[in-house]
């Protein structure tokens, strides 16, 4: 997480999750950054910290598996800039009810 030191209020976090089954394998399940802390490049270090400290607090671990919406060009930037590749596409349909 990323705390604004002022107001202690959060301005971002990065989740993710590794399995002891499958502890080789990781899986991103959320970054995000507050509205009013966008554009200053927290979510890229978000997701770099959260990379140095999972090669310490998982030794085993090799993959981290991650998904974004086409349209989110910003994150697919910065997954891109972190070496992550394109492994796959997926549609998904939504309906309210």
């Amino acid at each position: 997480m990323a705390r604004h030191r002022d107001s202690g209020r959060l301005g971002g976090h990065s989740v993710v999750a590794v399995d002891e089954e499958t502890p080789a394998r990781g899986w991103q399940h959320d970054t995000a950054v507050a509205q009013d802390h966008r554009g200053h490049r927290l979510g890229l270090l978000l997701k770099t910290e959260m990379n140095l400290w999972l090669r310490d607090a998982e030794p085993a671990l090799e993959v981290v598996s991650t998904f974004n919406a086409e349209s989110n060009d910003h994150m697919i930037g910065v997954n891109e800039q972190l070496g992550y590749r394109i492994a796959g596409r997926e549609l998904e349909f939504q309906r309210s009810l």
